[in-house]
C-alpha cells in the first residue's frame, strides 16, 4: 500500500505543480497557515521527535480559481518566500511578520485583512463595550459597502470604495489615533487599536483595486479542512 501511495503522490505532484502555476498568474493571492504535528523517525505522538510544522494554503483570484497547499517543517519566512518566488501582484494575509521580507522587495504588495482587525475588537467587547461597539459599527459600515457593490464591475467597485469607503477609513484612523492617546499602553483595547494603526496602510489597500477583497476569508475557508481534519489524522509522519 505504501508503494501505491508513493506512485499516486508522484502523479498528484504534476497536478499540484500545474495548479501552482495557475495561482501564480493571479493578480491577487490569499494565504494563511495552520499548525500540524510532524513525527520524525518515531511512532508515538508524545515522543520527543514530535515537532510543530505548518500547512500553508494559497488561493488564486476569480480568473485563476484554484487552491493549493504547501507543507513546511516550521513557520519561517522561507516557506512562503519559496512558494511565491516568481509571483508579482497582491498578497492578502494576516499581519505575520514572516511576510515582511516578501513585501520589502516591492514586487508583492501587502493587502490587510479587516476580518482580523474586527476580531481584535469583537474578542474584548465585554471589557470595553462602548468603544468596541463604536469600532465594530464603523467596520460594519465598510462591509455594508462591500455588500452594495457585489456583482459590479471592478472599475465600479473601485469607484464606490474611493467615494464611500475611503472617507470612513480616514475618519476611523483619526478616531484610533485619538483613542490610543487615552488608553493605557498595555490594555487589551490599546492592543486592538495598535493592530489597526500598525497595519493601516495595508488595511486601506483593498480600496485601490476592484478585484481586491476587504478581508482574507478566502484563505481562512481554504485552511479550515486542515484544521478540522487534524483532529482525526493527528499527525504527519516523516
Amino acid at each position: 500500500m505504501c508503494d501505491w501511495l508513493i506512485k499516486t503522490v508522484k502523479l498528484l505532484l504534476l497536478v499540484q505543480n500545474r495548479t501552482k502555476e495557475k495561482i501564480l498568474q493571479s493578480k491577487k493571492i490569499h494565504t494563511d497557515d495552520t499548525t500540524v504535528n510532524l513525527i520524525k523517525n518515531s511512532t508515538g505522538k508524545n515522543n520527543k521527535n514530535v515537532k510543530t510544522s505548518r500547512i500553508w494554503t494559497y488561493v488564486g483570484n476569480k480568473e485563476h480559481n484554484y487552491t493549493v497547499y504547501d507543507f513546511t517543517e516550521n513557520r519561517k519566512s522561507e516557506g512562503p518566500e519559496n512558494f511565491l518566488i516568481d509571483y508579482k501582484g497582491y498578497l492578502q494575509a494576516d499581519a505575520y511578520s514572516g511576510y515582511d521580507q516578501i513585501y520589502a522587495k516591492g514586487i508583492i504588495k501587502e493587502v490587510g485583512c479587516w476580518a482580523h482587525a474586527r476580531r481584535y475588537f469583537k474578542n474584548i467587547e465585554d471589557i470595553a463595550p462602548e468603544k468596541c461597539v463604536t469600532a465594530l459599527c464603523i467596520i460594519q459600515k465598510l462591509y455594508k459597502i462591500e455588500t452594495e457593490v457585489k456583482g459590479l464591475t471592478y472599475e465600479e467597485i473601485k469607484a464606490a470604495r474611493q467615494e464611500k469607503s475611503l472617507p470612513i477609513l480616514k475618519a476611523f484612523r483619526d478616531w484610533l489615533i485619538e483613542e490610543s492617546r487615552i488608553e493605557l499602553p498595555k490594555s487589551q483595547l490599546n492592543k486592538a487599536i495598535n493592530y489597526c494603526l500598525n497595519n493601516y496602510d495595508s488595511l486601506m489597500v483593498y480600496t485601490q483595486e476592484g478585484f481586491l477583497d476587504i478581508d482574507n476569508n478566502e484563505a481562512e475557508r481554504a485552511i479550515k479542512p486542515i484544521v478540522i481534519g487534524r483532529k482525526n489524522w493527528l499527525f504527519f509522519y516523516k
